[in-house]
């Protein structure tokens, strides 16, 4: 399907690794694209509170598409101070003197996307607008939350010409704020699937020499998870789950790093688990797969606050059956529950963590088909570029 030369402009706060090659992939479609910037913080070596180390990513986040980075007028300049860490003046000028187009915004909750959504009022672009909430999340608050919210959300959703949503829960969030249907457009939640698809086809006639290169088994089990060690993530349920499990032959990667390390250690050393469980500490872009492939099973038993969860897709890409708490927005798209894919469970709920597990462990041992490359195959930057042209070709 070919798009009209339409403008579109994409209003993001900062470069991130996982946007990055799908803003390449559309420019290379032939959609007339270029991404507003109101940081560069990610693309030098920054401090990640959460992971609590310096990090620079190991990914190209700028090639192969336009972008330009707007100077940030903030009396505080930062990702990591709320509304007013990102106050872009000159997106006023940008909005008002650019050739009519689609402005895409990815969230409301800065400063510079409000600056934006009033200025576009004097102008003839469109509005599209796309962010993570999940509607789970949001009923989670507190009924006068919500209500201050829908005061505020309603209006701005109502100037939007479109919205693009990322999966089922987000979609019911934006209904509950009063969307109508006919301002959908799916444009699901993404990794790279044809680099991670490549690098699994790539390391898959090197699971066995991987595994004894990283300290595991031909007959281990092993379960993987990937992220910060942090509250939101919820590591110790995870290790508690594992403890519980007594999995024969089960052994635990935790990929990642952050404030609960010295817990986490704790917990290993308190109940003898040094031997089933590895910290691997941070490990980037380009290190990750790895571990995707030598594992048997993903697990992501996170509470609110994780609004998709794209590591799910990552390892999804590894055809790995995946386990997720009912917190997790993507558990409502990609655990199938026709397929043989994974199973949902109640967040904190560290018996039936448990108990997901002995089950999925028990499939990959009785060798059932596992689904989740299949699944993860609409989930992909081509899904997004065909409903985004479509959208763009009936106006």
């Amino acid at each position: 399907m070919q798009s009209n030369n339409t403008p579109v402009y994409f209003l993001i706060s900062h470069p991130i690794q996982y946007y990055a090659p799908l803003y390449k992939e559309m420019s290379a479609s032939g959609i007339n694209l270029e991404v507003l910037y109101c940081s560069d913080e990610t693309i030098k070596e920054f401090h990640d509170d959460q992971f609590n180390i310096q990090v620079k990513w190991d990914v190209p986040l700028l090639d192969g598409y336009k972008f330009r980075f707007l100077k940030n007028n903030s009396w505080k300049p930062s990702l990591f101070n709320g509304f007013f860490g990102l106050i872009n003046l000159s997106i006023i000028p940008f909005v008002l003197r650019s050739p009519k187009g689609i402005l895409i915004l990815h969230g409301w909750n800065r400063a510079t996307m409000v600056l934006a959504i009033i200025t576009s009022l004097f102008t003839r672009h469109k509005i599209w607008m796309r962010s993570e909430n999940p509607l789970s999340h949001e009923l989670a608050k507190s009924s006068t939350n919500r209500l201050l919210k829908k005061t505020i959300l309603r209006p701005i959703f109502a100037l939007c010409d479109k919205i693009l949503f990322i999966g089922n829960q987000n979609k019911a969030f934006y209904r509950y704020y009063g969307v109508p249907e006919n301002k959908f457009v799916f444009t699901p939640y993404a990794v790279d699937n044809k680099r991670f698809l490549a690098e699994a086809n790539m390391l898959k006639p090197d699971i066995l020499k991987n595994r004894e290169k990283l300290g595991f088994g031909k007959n281990d089990t092993i379960i993987l998870f990937c992220g910060k060690y942090i509250s939101k993530k919820a590591p110790l349920d995870l290790l508690r789950a594992f403890n519980k499990s007594n999995l024969f032959g089960g052994k635990l990667i935790l990929v990642g790093e952050g404030e609960l390390r010295r817990e986490m250690e704790e917990y290993i050393s308190v109940n003898n688990l040094s031997h089933k469980v590895q910290l691997t500490g941070f490990k980037n872009q380009s290190e990750i797969a790895i571990y995707y492939s030598i594992a048997d099973l993903f697990v992501l038993p996170s509470d609110h606050g994780e609004t998709w969860g794209l590591v799910m897709n990552e390892a999804m890409n590894f055809n790995l059956p995946v386990i997720a708490s009912d917190r997790v927005g993507s558990s409502y798209d990609l655990i199938d529950t026709k397929s043989n894919n994974g199973i949902m469970f109640p967040y904190g709920n560290v018996d039936a963590l448990a108990d997901a597990m002995t089950q999925m462990t028990k499939r990959c041992h009785a060798r059932i088909e596992i689904t989740s490359q299949k699944v993860i195959n609409k989930y992909s930057y081509e899904t997004i570029i065909e409903n985004m042209k479509a959208a763009l070709n009936n106006g």
